[in-house]
């Protein structure tokens, strides 16, 4: 798929060689350096302020890209808890199946 073919294209070598890669993409003309990418990627992707997906949109990607078949058999590497009301969900090393 489009995930394969990009990956087959993508000559980077390092973390800072494709950190400067996209930068250039995004921002031409402008100096890449390597904190300047990273700062861009955290604001344009991790940022809540900026990119908050709420509810729905989470649904839609983690549905596009079938997380929830994905975690199944997975070990936990650490406590799952609810960010609303602290209940712990799954504990550190659970093995995750459709009950738990």
């Amino acid at each position: 798929g489009y995930l394969s073919n990009t990956l087959e294209k993508d000559n980077t070598d390092s973390t800072e060689k494709a950190l400067l890669e996209i930068y250039e993409r995004l921002r031409p003309g402008e100096p890449p350096t390597v904190e300047n990418a990273k700062s861009l990627l955290v604001s344009r992707f991790f940022d809540p302020k900026r990119y908050d997906l709420a509810n729905v949109g989470r649904y839609k990607i983690n549905k596009k890209l079938h997380i929830k078949n994905r975690l199944f058999n997975q070990r936990l590497a650490e406590t799952l808890v609810d960010p609303e009301t602290g209940e712990i969900l799954a504990a550190e090393g659970t093995i995750l199946d459709r009950r738990t």
